[in-house]
């Protein structure tokens, strides 16, 4: 099996921003922290090129599970893994900010069934 941490990762920092008081005035206030989507990134990867109809069904079930996982870990098996990393390494517009998320796919440790995770899976 595989271990892929799904906690949102920091991208850039929230920022001040001048906003009305109401009262004639402004105050500030932060905007959150841009966070990367980890989650939402695995799923989007196995459906980022047109698949045959058997490979679409294999992603769809590994997308469901990755929706479903409680807590901060993922974990797959070695052909969900396997379909996983295949999709990533083969997607061609990733950025900066990716890097941290191709890390966590392409070297997710290799994990025994029956070694609890953290927050569970």
């Amino acid at each position: 099996m595989r271990k892929i941490s799904l906690i949102p990762y920091k991208l850039a920092d929230g920022e001040d921003k001048k906003v009305p008081d109401g009262k004639g005035g402004v105050r500030i206030e932060r905007t959150p922290d841009t966070l990367y989507d980890v989650r939402g990134h695995l799923v989007m990867m196995l459906f980022s090129r047109p698949l045959p109809p058997i490979q679409l069904r294999e992603h769809d079930k590994i997308a469901r599970k990755i929706e479903a996982a409680g807590g901060d870990d993922l974990l797959l098996e070695e052909a969900e893994h396997k379909s996983l990393k295949e999709m990533v390494e083969s997607f061609n517009s990733f950025y900066r900010g990716d890097l941290e998320f191709i890390a966590r796919v392409t070297d997710a440790p290799e994990i025994d069934a029956n070694t609890p995770s953290t927050g569970g899976n």
